[in-house]
């Protein structure tokens, strides 16, 4: 019996712990079931988790493109007006100066178109006066001419005659009076004559000058619009590298951010760190274009400065080439009222060698003729 009772006992006592051990294997199963089910629920929450912030990075992404282009369009309206507003200007300026130059130009050849009309006037008056004094210059010779063939028969009647006299003499120191003073007016004539030529040379010569000056100023003028249109187009080429150039940096910078190294370190430093860096990124191209427009607007106020001190320069480079003309011209007239009297002088001198050498050809002549009369006389 006592066999029995522990056998029965040894048995209860092993399907108790045969009972113990499968309710605490159930238990580590239970345990481990629900270890892996909060596994699987964490890698759920986690997987959520990393979609809802990659969804969120789009997202922000997609409102930062958004704003960008918005601000890029606002940018490019304000550059678009405010280029519009400067051409608008530019050309009311352009006009303004178009027409001061035309106004300028009309006045300019207004008072050229006087001048060369005094010129020819007074050409024509010096023409003239040459012309009478050539005539009167020939009235004189005609009537030298007349005088002295009244004075050959006079002299050839006395001689045929046998009178001859005190008259003869004082005829023959008036005709040699005379020629002189001929001589004379006709060596002043020539002087005067190359000296109002040399005046006329020296005018001609100062308008070339003035004409060249004119041209020249105009040259300058369109240079400083051809400046500005070429800053203009430059400072748009420059833009639109700029505006290239951005768009590639911030293509990069996002895609570099939207990496897997760009997200963990968007967890790990914040979302600012990177927003911090494109506003960053942003500001140096704006700040790019900020100098650019500066630079254009500083160039432009230069140039703008220089048209408008042109005028005032030009006028008086104009000044001081008329004053510079008008003292060559006093200078020229002193000149050749100091050395007119030797001038003349001059001329009388070469007038008296060709009259000489005129009447030892005449006189010559003469021989030669009454030889070869003689001649026909004793052949006779």
């Amino acid at each position: 019996m006592a066999k029995q009772q522990s056998a029965k006992e040894r048995a209860f006592w092993g399907m108790q712990d045969r009972q113990k051990k499968e309710a605490a294997a159930d238990q580590l199963k239970a345990e481990q079931a629900r270890k892996a089910a909060d596994a699987r629920a964490e890698q759920a929450r986690n997987d959520l988790r990393r979609r809802a912030e990659a969804r969120a990075v789009k997202e922000r992404q997609a409102a930062d493109r958004q704003r960008a282009a918005a601000v890029r369009r606002e940018f490019n309206r304000e550059y678009d007006r405010r280029k519009s507003e400067a051409a608008r200007a530019e050309q009311i300026r352009t006009e303004a100066a178009r027409k001061q130059e035309a106004q300028q130009d009309r006045t300019r050849r207004q008072a050229e178109q006087r001048k060369a009309a005094e010129t020819k006037r007074e050409f024509n008056r010096d023409a003239q006066r040459s012309k009478e004094a050539a005539a009167q210059e020939e009235q004189r010779r005609a009537r030298g001419r007349k005088l002295i063939e009244h004075g050959r028969r006079e002299f050839n009647q006395q001689a045929k005659s046998g009178k001859s006299g005190p008259r003869t003499e004082a005829e023959r120191r008036e005709q040699v009076a005379k020629a002189d003073r001929q001589r004379q007016q006709q060596a002043a004539r020539d002087v005067q004559q190359r000296q109002q030529q040399e005046r006329a040379d020296t005018l001609y010569r100062q308008r070339r000058e003035a004409e060249g000056l004119r041209v020249s100023q105009v040259k300058e003028a369109k240079g400083i619009h051809r400046q500005i249109r070429e800053a203009e187009e430059r400072h748009g080429i420059q833009i639109k590298e700029i505006d290239h150039k951005e768009r590639e940096a911030l293509r990069a910078f996002d895609t570099g951010r939207g990496t897997f190294k760009g997200r963990i370190e968007e967890l790990r430093r914040g979302r600012d760190h990177f927003e911090d860096q494109r506003r960053q990124l942003q500001e140096g191209f704006d700040q790019r274009r900020i100098d650019t427009h500066r630079q254009l607007e500083t160039l432009k106020e230069r140039l703008h400065r220089d048209e408008f001190a042109r005028p005032i320069r030009q006028a008086q480079a104009c000044k001081d080439m008329m004053d510079g003309h008008r003292q060559e011209r006093d200078r020229q007239h002193t000149q050749q009222e100091r050395d007119r009297p030797q001038l003349i002088a001059e001329r009388r001198q070469a007038i008296e060698r060709v009259h000489q050498q005129e009447a030892e050809n005449k006189l010559g002549n003469d021989r030669e003729k009454q030889a070869g009369m003689a001649r026909e006389f004793k052949m006779a």
